[in-house]
């Protein structure tokens, strides 16, 4: 397959409610996609969005860095696979600067993409032959509010198997109560996966988990603000630990999973997809489940991430794309959405190019 064109585009999506980050308000989601084409009518878009507090890079930057990289593409490149496309781009970006990860994950994205079209295949299948035809979402409560009674009602009636729920934003008796509350509302069925994002030094984190009770709770996700005391906070509270944090610019090939870890939360667009695939590959080896997770992407983004959910995951394991909900709009004419928990895998789909700005 070979790669004749590069362009960008821009597009602006506004937010169905506004997302607090850092003392702001975001009201809309902002990116660019990146389009490939060969020498027939193929094409393949992939989206570039850093989102405030997970990136360091800036659209600005990431504008930067895709102007360069499109002009790698002069006569054509061929590529054998992904690993092969990954180093190019990487090595032939710039000198003493690196990809950002947001832009890594964008190229890789468009190169798959293409690559499904010209193959007619989905992504999933690209990646693993044995790939899943669907795959489970889990829902997502974002904290104590007073329209959560019919979040869990929603929750309920689309049938989820798992909700994840920010913890550490409240006072400890709100938040536990809140936890009781929903865990009493939903079918026993429906396991609770608690996310902190390291808000706890030990000591906080162990009094919360011994009072928050373990028989809902699938996981806690990064609970301390000091990793390398993850293993003794489950030493002393019981409760199954997730790693995201933790994996972000950690060596893979020298890094010991805690115990008590039963899942890694992988964002493809800050791990690219080439080290999501390597993480995954990593933990399948260690019996350690795999959850696919959004970073606020528009609907073009998250087909992409279900793709590799259902590529990497031979068990059905909920993957974190229930952000679809926060957009007012989409970019694909047949916008993203989960149905009864599910979403079916289907081959790439294209954006509304009426909707875009051409960047460069």
């Amino acid at each position: 397959m070979k790669i004749l064109e590069a362009r960008v585009f821009e597009y602006c999506l506004p937010l169905t409610q506004p997302l607090n980050l850092m003392g702001t308000e975001m009201r809309d989601r902002r990116g660019f996609l990146l389009e490939f084409r060969d020498a027939t009518v193929n094409c393949g878009f992939g989206e570039i969005a850093p989102f405030p507090g997970l990136h360091s890079e800036k659209l600005s930057s990431a504008a930067e860095q895709l102007r360069q990289v499109c002009s790698l593409w002069p006569g054509g490149k061929s590529f054998n696979n992904l690993d092969e496309f990954s180093k190019f781009v990487s090595s032939n970006f710039s000198e003493n600067k690196h990809l950002a990860p947001s832009v890594l994950f964008g190229l890789e994205m468009a190169y798959l993409n293409l690559r499904a079209a010209t193959a007619k295949k989905t992504v999933a299948k690209i990646l693993n032959s044995d790939a899943r035809q669907t795959i489970s979402v889990n829902g997502l409560l974002t904290g104590v509010s007073a329209g959560i009674d019919a979040e869990i009602e929603r929750i309920i009636a689309e049938k989820y198997t798992a909700v994840k729920m920010k913890v550490g934003r409240a006072d400890t008796d709100t938040e536990l109560e809140w936890i009781a509350n929903v865990s009493k509302k939903l079918p026993t069925t429906v396991s609770l996966r608690l996310d902190a994002n390291r808000r706890w030094t030990l000591p906080e984190a162990v009094a919360y988990g011994k009072l928050s009770g373990i028989e809902r709770i699938e996981y806690i996700e990064e609970p301390l603000q000091n990793p390398a005391d993850l293993a003794e906070f489950h030493r002393q509270t019981g409760l199954p630990l997730a790693l995201d944090e933790s994996l972000n610019g950690a060596d893979l090939e020298n890094f010991q999973i805690p115990e008590g870890t039963v899942a890694f939360i992988l964002k493809p667009s800050v791990l690219g997809i080439s080290g999501t695939l390597r993480w995954a590959e990593f933990a399948n080896k260690n019996d350690v489940s795999v959850v696919i997770s959004s970073a606020f992407e528009s609907g073009l983004g998250l087909a992409m991430l279900a793709n590799i959910a259902a590529a990497v995951n031979v068990a059905d394991v909920p993957s974190g794309l229930d952000t679809w909900r926060w957009l007012a709009s989409d970019i694909i004419s047949s916008r993203f959405s989960v149905n009864m928990g599910k979403y079916h895998i289907s081959k790439p789909v294209l954006p509304e190019m009426a909707i875009l700005t051409r960047k460069f």
